[in-house]
């Protein structure tokens, strides 16, 4: 809600090539809606902002429907960076209320199929394959969670909330690349500081948003797109 954070998102900053309509919104932590005409995406949309005291506590955690509807009513797909709490809680909630398809690793499967989610509204995504949404092409490609990741391993049985914060483990880990094919402007979002070296070979972004990293540590590995 930091009206300087948004100003410096604002795409229009550098207008050239960039369509009416073509939008992008920060919602916290790490997540960003996507719009452009009817079509909306949402990557790691997270608004139920359950406390540090509560998950520091172990006390189970569950969606806020009322949150949910309010600042989330519309999505025609749902992308999830990796499957931690403060990313993909809210994902299956979200997708049964918009009726959106939610997107990607098998963790991130499990989660949308405890929420409530047929399989057929679940998709998991081949690292590198483009899957089409309205006006936009997502591909996943490869990350790491930066260090330290306090809910390692992978989730290998549905999510049924409530739940401690706990059972959501990290799972897959993706750097998500969005071309909105119209313009042929490509933005990369990064959900958090980790890379996979060579994995984005090849690849071009105009934009790139990188999750802030936690702890002290120094980062061992550079992300580089051209």
């Amino acid at each position: 809600d930091d009206p300087a954070v948004q100003d410096e998102l604002n795409w229009a900053h550098n207008p050239e090539g960039i369509p009416a309509g073509l939008e992008i919104e920060w919602l916290g932590t790490a997540g960003f809606r996507l719009t452009f005409d009817d079509t909306t995406i949402l990557i790691d949309p997270y608004v139920s902002r359950a406390s540090m005291g509560t998950v520091a506590a172990r006390r189970t955690l569950r969606s806020d429907r009322t949150l949910v509807d309010q600042f989330l009513p519309k999505a025609d797909a749902v992308l999830i960076g990796h499957s931690h709490f403060d990313h993909a809680m809210d994902s299956a909630l979200v997708a049964q209320r918009t009726g959106a398809r939610l997107l990607g690793g098998a963790s991130t499967a499990q989660i949308g199929i405890g929420g409530g989610l047929s399989t057929e509204r679940v998709g998991i995504v081949a690292a590198g394959e483009a899957v089409r949404v309205g006006a936009f092409d997502v591909t996943l490609f490869e990350s790491e969670h930066c260090p330290p990741d306090r809910y390692p391993g992978v989730i290998d049985a549905p999510v049924v909330p409530p739940v401690r914060a706990s059972a959501y483990k990290c799972g897959e880990a993706w750097s998500t690349l969005v071309h909105h094919r119209e313009s042929d402007r490509r933005l990369l979002i990064v959900g958090s500081a980790g890379a996979v070296p060579g994995a984005l070979a090849g690849q071009r972004a105009d934009v790139v948003y990188l999750a802030c990293r936690q702890g002290s540590r120094p980062l061992g590995r550079l992300l580089c797109v051209h």
